[in-house]
């Protein structure tokens, strides 16, 4: 999937011809092709992989959440510090 749109990004770069090779290659309308030719076959099963990847990407969001609510914190700490210098 990501060659297709990879594909139809670089040479639907280019003026003209790039329109012309995206009306005929339909990136999308081939991925939506393998995407239901997935969910019919049987190698759709969640494995412990999969639910890894999951709580990996949920950690780094909080994380990065955390992380800004500290930025903020200390920033705030930080000006109010300033304006009692002043």
């Amino acid at each position: 999937m990501g060659l297709n749109v990879a594909a139809n990004a670089l040479i639907g770069a280019i003026p003209v011809f790039g329109d012309i090779f995206s009306i005929w290659f339909r990136s999308n309308v081939k991925n939506a092709d393998l995407l239901e030719r997935y969910a019919r076959s049987e190698a759709r099963r969640t494995g412990l992989n999969d639910w890894l990847f999951v709580a990996g990407v949920i950690s780094a969001v909080v994380l990065i959440v955390f992380g800004i609510i500290v930025a903020i914190v200390w920033l705030i700490g930080w000006l109010g510090a300033a304006w009692g210098r002043v």
